[in-house]
């Protein structure tokens, strides 16, 4: 009996103890609870105090690098100029009308109106390398896209090891863009493309014979220092705060800040906190920078989870981990801007329907007055096509595309704003169409004009304009033709009648024709791209 009883107490003990083994390691054992999940790499810093806006804003963060590819949050999520802005250190994120998430081209916004920044140079756009880009919607456009980025992106560059092209590689590593380790591998380098976007710059170096070369792509900018081999990034989307708020401002951007539309306008006391609420419309910076880690008002705060120490330096990709499992889902409905790959549901192919797109709505880059202008009105095979671009404002990356190849000419002011221009060699009869692209992909006006088979003769016919100087404007193809006085030295206002033929390039730019005071000039041709009529008015 004594020793049942003691083989009693031992089993009791034995249960009790095992019950509470259980009781602590069992929690251990189970999987994370999705809210975990959200936490995310970075939805609060402590370096900045500020959070990772929560959804579509995080989501994107986390696929496509986070703190390793963006930086620390620096802002808390606002209003700008009618679209939602996270800035981090050295992207600023918008959230698209549509829900998706893109990176914003803060340079070619003039958010940082300077070409040097803190003593470091920012190269400037070539007009040439981006004229030559492929244009989104056109055939093969994502393979095209990635050849155009091998090319133009070197490792090797004047006898240094830039890196440049294996820093884009390494913009998003396999396990980022699918921590579940299922994914193809080769969206890789198309989900780098939506964050960098296109060069658009060759390698400049800091100075004369310097060692620190920097490289401008469409939203940021790769610096090389051959002091420590290292690639680093600009962090623009800082500097952008500095200039909004006014606070930290190197003295060189301080000073080309001057007159900038973004310059100083925080102000705590002003309406939606905005100094100058007339050059920022549908922007609201109150709380914007509150360093507390509190978003604006109306935003739900996120967790606070503390992040790594983050870092500028790009080099190869992170040591893949084997895991199993499906990709994380990222909502998105259309192609980000510069995507070399469209995401889930994507649609957009850059085409568009009917003769404009995009007008007015405030919430696009297009502004609604985008004009396009033919020169000659009624061109033949044989001959170049001049088209001429005017808008109020600038546009980031202009492009042209349509028929037949375009070759961009130069970017310049004019009276109704900007001015873009380029031509085309006439190959092919028929109707043709181009499109005008801002921001690289979004299409915010297309016209059509038709092409006529060359003539078998060099003898002038008229064209039936009113304007008894300038019966010869479209046909004449002798020495005098329109397309030997498009050059940059002829693109001036002309007052004079006389000149009306060799200088029409400067009646059919958009911005000029109000300087054609003489009656025997083109400026009615500039009214806008509906005035196809018998008087000489554009074809588009």
């Amino acid at each position: 009996m004594a020793l049942g009883r003691a083989w009693l107490g031992w089993a009791s003990r034995l249960v009790l103890i095992l019950a509470l083994a259980w009781a602590l390691t069992a929690p251990l054992e189970q999987p994370p609870k999705v809210a975990n999940a959200l936490q995310g790499d970075g939805r609060l810093s402590p370096e900045t105090g500020f959070s990772v806006a929560p959804g579509a804003f995080d989501d994107y963060f986390r696929a496509r690098g986070g703190l390793r590819t963006f930086g620390p949050p620096v802002s808390n999520r606002f209003r700008l100029l009618g679209q939602d802005v996270q800035l981090f250190r050295y992207f600023a994120l918008r959230q698209n009308p549509d829900g998706s998430i893109a990176t914003l081209p803060l340079l070619d916004l003039g958010a940082i109106p300077s070409s040097r920044v803190g003593g470091q140079a920012v190269p400037p756009s070539d007009p040439r390398l981006t004229g030559s880009a492929p244009v989104p919607g056109t055939p093969e456009y994502d393979s095209r896209a990635q050849a155009f980025i091998r090319a133009n992106a070197p490792d090797t560059w004047e006898g240094l090891q830039v890196g440049f092209y294996a820093a884009f590689l390494s913009t998003v590593t396999f396990q980022e863009a699918f921590p579940n380790g299922v994914g193809n591998r080769d969206l890789l380098p198309g989900f780098a493309q939506e964050v960098w976007g296109l060069p658009v710059s060759r390698p400049t170096r800091d100075s004369q014979g310097s060692d620190v070369v920097s490289f401008r792509w469409e939203r940021g900018v790769m610096r090389y220092d051959r002091a420590n081999a290292q690639v680093t990034v600009l962090a623009l989307a800082e500097l952008f705060k500095a200039v909004l708020t006014g606070e930290n401002v190197p003295a060189d951007l301080a000073a080309a800040a001057e007159g900038s539309r973004f310059y100083r306008q925080l102000d705590p006391r002003a309406p939606n906190g905005v100094a100058r609420p007339g050059e920022l419309p549908e922007t609201t910076l109150l709380g914007a920078f509150q360093a507390d880690g509190q978003p604006p008002t109306g935003v739900t705060p996120p967790s606070r989870t503390p992040t790594p120490t983050p870092t500028s330096q790009l080099g190869p990709p992170t040591p893949e981990l084997p895991t199993t499992g499906s990709p994380t889902p990222i909502d998105r409905t259309r192609r980000v801007p510069g995507a070399g790959t469209p995401t889930t549901g994507a649609s957009g192919d850059g085409s568009v329907s009917g003769s404009t797109s995009g007008e007015g709505d405030g919430q696009d880059a297009c502004y609604g007055d985008e004009v396009i202008t033919f020169a000659p009105e009624n061109p033949r095979v044989g001959t170049e096509l001049v088209i001429v671009v005017t808008s109020s404002r600038p546009h980031p990356y202009g492009r042209l595309a349509g028929t037949e190849r375009t070759t961009f000419v130069r970017e310049r002011p004019g009276q109704r704003g900007l001015v873009w221009e380029w031509t085309v060699n006439l190959s092919t009869t028929g109707n043709h169409e181009y499109t005008f692209y801002v921001d690289s992909t979004i299409p915010c006006k297309k016209v059509s004009i038709q092409v006529r088979s060359a003539l078998g003769t060099t003898s002038a016919r008229s064209t039936g304009l009113d304007n008894d100087n300038v019966d010869n404007v479209s046909d004449n193809l002798s020495s005098d033709n329109f397309s030997n006085n498009v050059s940059s030295d002829n693109f001036s206002d002309n007052t004079s009648g006389d000149n009306s033929r060799d200088n029409t390039s400067a009646n059919v730019s958009g911005d000029n024709s109000d300087d054609n005071s003489s009656s025997d000039n083109a400026s009615d041709n500039l009214s806008d791209e509906d005035n196809g009529n018998d008087n000489g008015d554009n074809s588009s």
